[in-house]
């Protein structure tokens, strides 16, 4: 599934994620893996009892249990966020200080015999085996009895790798102002996830804590990769007695720093100046991402923003009654009365029982009532309707239109196009509006449509044609091309 994601381009969707939406998800994250350790930050003794997955049952867990803080742990892991910062600022960075407080902090409790949990022996408790088992090459087993029992589950663990692995390199991406490559990262992923079975492995994905972690180490290249699996690997074949001995508190606050760092605190303050309606599905996001699920917050995230787009897009949307300007002689026109954006007035006059209107911005399913509310209430023998400013049309506003021209027929009004641009031109003539419309009553320019115009309105006067005869009886040389 991963494999076809990246083979069919869907990668390429994660680009469509407004900034809102990954700074809360980022930020909600940062506050996720800050709560996951608190416990071992303050060296919380939970006796048998597991934390909870959810943040409010944890911070509920963690007050219940407060008494039993460890102030030697809290002390550790407090000195090891400092030694951090002060390691990178005395090095600019050169030097990693997660790996300067993971040493110090390992020696320092391994010479002094600090009562702190550590990798392999928690307190008062049995040392943890970290005996290394080689994994056997083997053919999984299908049954065809399970696959309607694994699909669903096959579908939403491809869905969960995808977009945490993708919002990892999205993360990296966006604290070294790089560009990764969606479609090859779900290729690679969907690789690695079709080898790994063979070997008894369970689905892999991307981890953000551990790219973040990365990132802020100095790690630019697929190199940092490489090394971080061969440093794996040789800790567990060669140093695993002596990875054992790593501090839990420690590896606390280097997750910690990570945390405060992803937590992009300036940014969240500085996105408060942003429009509310951008504030509002930041905050949701992070909030749903805290104490939800990211698999939440990501798609509620996603539709609040496509909603407010929509919305943004309707506002732009204007149509209004441009005859009375184009009626104006050039000394009394007023180039602010315009509607939409401003354009080069014709010369040509409108005669008396023509309407002209100017239709501006995308006429897609959000803007169609718009349209229709403003045309309603128009009862006359010819409308004109300037489409300059209109770059998309959708099927939503082709009904529209063909709703708009059904009544105009029965109720004798001749409608004229014109400055239709290629994109709405394209779909009018594949929905095959332009048979009902009348080649010749699409026309390039607003002078073309004003001159068709008057002709009718001659016709009508002299009472030797119906409207809507001579609309399909007049020659039009102002036809656009159907290219």
């Amino acid at each position: 599934l991963l494999l076809m994601m990246g083979l069919t381009g869907l990668g390429s969707l994660v680009r469509y994620i407004p900034y809102p939406v990954m700074l809360g998800f980022t930020s909600g994250i940062a506050v996720v893996i800050a709560a996951s350790q608190l416990q071992m930050f303050f060296g919380i003794d939970l006796g048998d009892e597991q934390l909870p997955g959810s943040f409010v049952g944890k911070i509920r867990m963690l007050f219940a249990h407060i008494e039993s803080t460890n102030r030697y742990a809290f002390i550790l892991a407090l000195s090891s966020v400092a030694l951090i910062y002060a390691t990178e600022k005395w090095s600019n960075r050169k030097i990693p200080g997660s790996l300067v407080a993971v040493v110090g902090g390992t020696i320092l409790v391994a010479v002094f015999g600090i009562p702190v949990d550590t990798i392999g022996q928690p307190l008062g408790k049995e040392p943890v085996s970290l005996a290394l088992g080689f994994p056997v090459f083997g053919l999984p087993s299908f049954d065809v009895a399970k696959i309607e029992l694994i699909v669903s589950a096959a579908i939403t663990i491809a869905l969960l790798g995808a977009i945490e692995s993708l919002l990892s390199a999205v993360v990296a991406d966006e604290m070294i102002n790089t560009k990764h490559h969606s479609n090859t990262e779900l290729i690679a992923q969907g690789v690695a996830n079709i080898i790994t079975p063979c070997f008894g492995g369970i689905p892999s994905t991307g981890a953000i804590a551990r790219t973040a972690t990365n990132v802020r180490s100095g790690g630019r290249t697929p190199v940092a990769g490489i090394v971080h699996a061969m440093v794996l690997l040789l800790i567990v074949l060669c140093f695993g007695k002596y990875a054992a001995m790593i501090p839990m508190p420690v590896l606390a606050g280097v997750l910690m720093t990570v945390a405060i760092r992803m937590s992009q605190g300036s940014l969240l303050i500085k996105m408060l100046r942003a429009p509310k309606s951008d504030v509002t599905v930041l905050w949701i996001t992070l909030l749903l991402t805290v104490f939800l699920d990211l698999t939440i917050a990501i798609p509620a995230g996603m539709i609040l923003a496509a909603f407010l787009f929509m919305y943004r897009m309707e506002t732009l949307f204007t149509m209004g009654n441009i005859t009375h300007r184009l009626y104006q002689s050039d000394e009394n026109f007023n180039a602010e009365d315009s509607v939409c954006i401003r354009f080069e007035r014709e010369k040509s006059d409108i005669p008396d029982g023509v309407q002209a209107f100017d239709v501006c911005g995308p006429f897609f399913f959000g803007t169609a009532g718009k349209f229709q509310a403003t045309i309603d209430d128009q009862a006359i023998p010819v409308l004109i309707l300037r489409m300059k400013h209109v770059p998309v049309m959708d099927a939503t506003g082709l009904n529209a239109l063909e709703d708009l021209i059904l009544r105009a027929k029965s109720g004798n009004t001749t409608i004229l196009f014109s400055n239709l641009q290629a994109q709405p031109m394209k779909v009018i003539q594949r929905f095959g509006l332009v048979e009902q419309i009348g080649e010749r009553n699409i026309h390039r320019s607003l002078e073309g449509a004003i001159i068709h115009a008057a002709d009718l309105v001659k016709m009508i006067n002299d009472e030797d044609f119906t409207v809507s005869a001579s609309s399909e009886e007049m020659p039009n040389v102002f036809l656009p091309p159907s290219s």
